[in-house]
């Protein structure tokens, strides 16, 4: 019918999951709007409750993201690479130092605007973890960029699963290649170094990305 919309009602247990979700997400919303002074983040600048939900009013940003620009570019030089990526770098120790994880770093969530800044985009899985808390929710991850924690809803995510996942973006940057599935590199880890590939990066630049694209949490720098 013109004029209606289809709407989901949540009862019982999934209505109180939803509730717990739409707390976590004003509260982590509410985080967000303090960090406007963060350079690499979207600001934020108000957070309201209608229709049953919640929104966000944020920045409008002009420009491409990091997955378009590659799709051009195909392949940065190291160095290039790294000096577009440090003020991601620099934004996610802020954000980490503020009790927050992004879990969804990838190409598609770092802008790049006209002048040249970077934004990291989408907080949403940094405020739906609330929801984890029921075993029927699915995980939603991206194969390549997600460490082996995000496969699983009670597995420690703290600041090292960010740190996995921008490596493997940095990874994609130099490469060209999204690197393999971690789940799959955990029974047999076929991820080629980027010397390996024929490109031209030191050894302390090579080991540190490894480093960080460690599956096991302890090993991960």
């Amino acid at each position: 019918m013109n004029g209606t919309e289809e709407i989901t009602i949540f009862t019982g247990d999934r209505k109180k999951q939803f509730r717990n979700g739409l707390k976590s997400s004003k509260e982590e919303a509410a985080k967000l709007m303090k960090l406007h002074d963060i350079i690499g983040t979207v600001d934020v600048f108000a957070i309201f409750e209608e229709n049953n939900t919640a929104y966000l009013v944020m920045e409008y940003l002009d420009g491409c993201t990091l997955a378009q620009m590659l799709k051009e570019k195909k392949i940065m030089p190291v160095e290039e690479a790294l000096k577009m990526i440090r003020p991601v770098i620099r934004s996610l120790q802020e954000i980490h130092k503020n009790n927050l994880i992004h879990r969804d770093i990838t190409p598609d969530n770092i802008f790049i605007t006209k002048s040249g800044e970077l934004k990291v985009l989408d907080f949403g899985s940094a405020r739906c973890s609330a929801l984890a808390q029921n075993k029927s929710i699915s995980v939603i991850v991206k194969q390549g960029y997600a460490p082996p924690e995000q496969y699983q809803l009670y597995k420690d995510q703290e600041p090292w699963t960010d740190v996995y996942s921008l490596a493997a973006t940095i990874y994609k940057m130099i490469t060209g290649k999204v690197p393999e599935d971690s789940i799959t590199r955990m029974v047999k880890d076929t991820l080629e170094a980027p010397s390996a590939l024929g490109i031209t990066i030191t050894k302390s630049q090579e080991n540190a990305l490894l480093n960080a694209l460690n599956t096991k949490i302890n090993s991960r720098t």
